[in-house]
């Protein structure tokens, strides 16, 4: 059969230029007519749920998404809610650890929260060699009422480096001390 123009009905240069009219014409666009998208030469490229490497790319990444949620998730407790929340809101602008799409963000938030978490174990250690007066003292001086309210990294390294300097001071007044005791002489 032909068509009025005496062209063959069905050719594959009917379908394509009807194709062409279609996502032209504004009624084929709203239907969802688009053009096909095509790489270096004639290949198709192919969509994530074409491709199952792709697939299961996707899944891998989603999964391990997860599982990082799941271990920043589990750091609240330990790091106390200013912390946690302080870390959450400055490094990633969020509110919960599953708003995160970025894997790599994900990874740097975790490996900070681990970094705070080792700078509360070696704030309790130095309150053990200090005592809890110098750690008021020292709470007073960065305007926080108490250890719950540290919302940073460095505001935490700030505090364990006073106490250690504050631990220091009393070892190294007690050796001039000595020092002066056995060099001044004996009448």
């Amino acid at each position: 059969m032909t068509d009025p123009n005496g062209r063959a009905n069905g050719s594959a240069i009917d379908n394509r230029s009807e194709q062409v009219v279609q996502t032209i014409a504004p009624e084929g666009w709203r239907q969802g007519c688009r053009p096909e998208r095509e790489a270096a030469g004639s290949a198709k490229v192919t969509s994530s749920s074409e491709n199952p490497s792709r697939r299961e790319n996707h899944q891998s990444a989603e999964a391990d998404r997860v599982e990082l949620v799941r271990q920043i998730e589990a750091m609240e407790k330990p790091l106390g809610k200013g912390l946690y929340r302080g870390l959450l809101k400055t490094m990633a602008r969020v509110w919960r650890p599953s708003q995160v799409q970025d894997s790599a963000l994900l990874r740097k938030l975790l490996a900070h929260m681990n970094a705070a978490e080792r700078g509360l174990r070696r704030l309790e250690a130095a309150v053990g060699c200090t005592g809890p007066d110098a750690m008021a003292r020292i709470l007073e001086s960065v305007e926080l009422v108490s250890v719950e309210r540290v919302d940073s990294l460095e505001t935490l390294k700030e505090i364990v480096l006073s106490l250690k300097r504050s631990q220091r001071r009393p070892l190294a007044n007690y050796k001039l001390l000595l020092d002066s005791r056995i060099r001044t002489p004996r009448i």
